[in-house]
């Protein structure tokens, strides 16, 4: 059913919205509490003026929590705590730690009552922390807890995997570029090798083997 809110009710609207609800909500909670009207005929009548202007404030609103939205999701947050050998947090995460966080990494603050800090958030880890910014405009920041010893080895670690990155990339570019294999030249036709005459062509033999006879021939018939 359609009821039209007198006053503002997290997760559901605006003073002077008219929201649907179910029927049970409506009649257990939003009327005997006095935090809505039946949306009726003649209560729309009577707060026409009323309805459109918060109906263009809710417009507003969304815009804006929407551009928030964009911002700030996909934030990631580091928080230092106290924990045990196991990581089990002493103490407790606060909606208002986040929200001081998210304002020091954006500029931009956010409601401690619109973060959502999840129930199992009792040890050291990776969280996804949900801030309603609107009703149906949420935004998701990545939250890391952990401890300041295990952030400074975690920091220590990165800085000497860089270094040594750095130095392997370096004596890489010393080492001398060495051809691939099979890339040797081809022997030249022309090298000498004691082979070349065996690649001859046949007529070529046969024409040195008849000079040879006519120079022998010569010489038998020469006078004393």
């Amino acid at each position: 059913m359609e009821v039209i809110l007198t006053k503002s009710v997290e997760n559901l609207g605006g003073k002077n919205e008219v929201v649907k609800v179910k029927s049970g909500y409506a009649r257990n909670y939003l009327f005997p509490q006095s935090l809505a009207l039946p949306a009726t005929p003649g209560n729309l009548k009577t707060q026409a003026s009323a309805i459109k202007a918060a109906a263009e404030f809710k417009k507003r609103r969304v815009e804006e929590a929407r551009g928030l939205a964009d911002k700030i999701s996909g934030l990631s947050l580091v928080v230092l705590k106290k924990a045990g050998k196991e990581g089990k947090l002493f103490g407790s995460l606060t909606s208002g730690e986040i929200a001081d966080l998210i304002l020091e990494s954006t500029g931009i603050g956010v409601d401690k009552r619109k973060v959502v800090v999840p129930t199992q958030l009792k040890y050291t880890g990776h969280y996804n922390v949900l801030v309603k910014l609107e009703v149906g405009v949420n935004a998701t920041v990545a939250v890391e807890v952990t401890t300041a010893e295990a952030k400074a080895a975690d920091e220590a670690a990165a800085a000497q995997a860089a270094v040594a990155a750095a130095a392997a990339a370096a004596a890489a570019a010393k080492e001398p570029a060495t051809p691939p294999e099979g890339d040797a030249a081809p022997a030249s036709a022309d090298s000498g090798s004691p082979d070349s005459d065996a690649a001859a062509p046949a007529d070529d033999l046969s024409n040195k083997k008849k000079k040879g006879k006519q120079v022998n021939e010569a010489g038998t018939d020469r006078p004393d």
